[in-house]
């Protein structure tokens, strides 16, 4: 959905409102690779962790980004990542993709935020899918999660900090 085809005052359009890619559907490419990396980068080297070098470049719409590209380079690892944002198009099931010397793997599902199934491609192996259900609909378990943080007196969440 163009932001070009939304009412100017619309919640997704108006940058007053918070309407943006990266607010809204950017944190998802965001977390599934820190999810990966920083563990990656956190077990080569625990006494120094290196910060990813960022790189990034919006296209915006009456002053919201429409789209948005984030690279994350992890220089003494040699990995980066490569996230996208867009409301310009809709991307296929495979929302995340990682991949090695070794082989690929995907993660997919009806959005970012609700994984369903994950595709494992090894090198001169049988690709392998891996399907997984998904309960309630909505955002139900950071809901739950940060019912239970206030409950016990935190206020940061130990597994997204």
């Amino acid at each position: 959905m163009p932001l070009s085809s939304l009412p100017p005052k619309s919640r997704t359009a108006d940058p007053l409102l918070g309407a943006g890619a990266l607010l809204d559907i950017g944190i998802y490419p965001l977390t599934w690779a820190s999810l990966i990396l920083d563990h990656l980068r956190q077990a080569s080297s625990p006494e120094k962790v290196e910060e990813p070098e960022v790189v990034s470049s919006m296209s915006f719409c009456n002053g919201a980004d429409e789209m948005t590209s984030v690279i994350l380079n992890y220089r003494t690892l040699n990995i980066q990542a490569i996230c996208t944002a867009s409301y310009c198009f809709r991307s296929g099931s495979e929302f995340c993709r990682i991949e090695g010397s070794e082989g690929s793997f995907s993660v997919g599902g009806v959005a970012a935020s609700k994984p369903q199934f994950l595709v494992i491609r090894k090198k001169g192996e049988q690709e392998e899918r891996k399907e997984f259900k998904t309960e309630g609909c909505g955002f139900w378990y950071e809901q739950d999660t940060v019912g239970k943080d206030l409950l016990v007196g935190r206020k940061e969440s130990s597994v997204m900090p």
